[in-house]
């Protein structure tokens, strides 16, 4: 899979020796993916274990989810967070306490505003609703990228502009996040 600069969404079936461009799934926005680091406006994680699925962190046009079917060699894809909700991360990670990585479903991360509120949020239902996992003493600075742990359930990872790299976990009220650098 590959991206480009308004909103194209390339796909390789021949290891990545040649790419065509998929036809933009309807009411999806135009958005620039092909920056790098801090210039990247959008953030794209694949769905570890599950072929064909992202997820988009699609700034003010908020957070998508797209399918690739290979059978029919489409994309579909669908808004998940409302209308005038912004999301600037997302990452995914492990869904329950007994869950596996690949191939299951996934807890999703994000850094954004949900309900004019800003902070950091998790869903463990596919979007359909979220929980705020900091508060407003717990900001960071410039967030980079978040991201689910794979392996322990409720652990995420937020990558800052200015304080390193820090993660939360559940934990006690007192102690709710570290920072690891």
């Amino acid at each position: 899979y590959a991206f480009g600069e308004k909103s194209q969404i390339y796909v390789s079936r021949d290891g990545g020796n040649t790419f065509c461009e998929k036809v933009q799934p309807e009411g999806f926005p135009e958005v620039e993916f092909h920056k790098i680091d801090g210039a990247n406006k959008t953030e794209v994680r694949a769905d570890a274990g599950r072929s064909g699925i992202f997820y988009m962190a699609l700034r003010e046009h908020g957070l998508w989810k797209v399918w690739y079917n290979a059978e029919s060699d489409e994309l579909k894809a669908k808004r998940l967070t409302k209308d005038k909700e912004t999301v600037y991360a997302v990452g995914l990670g492990i869904l329950t306490p007994e869950g596996a990585y690949l191939g299951e479903n996934k807890a999703i991360y994000i850094c954004g505003s949900i309900e004019g509120v800003y902070g950091f949020y998790r869903s463990f239902d596919d979007a359909e609703s979220w929980e705020r996992i900091n508060t407003n003493k717990q900001m960071f600075g410039n967030i980079m990228s978040i991201d689910g742990d794979s392996r322990t359930f409720g652990r995420f990872f937020l990558a800052t502009g200015t304080r390193g790299l820090v993660y939360g976990e559940p934990v006690s009220e007192e102690k709710q996040m570290q920072s690891i650098i």
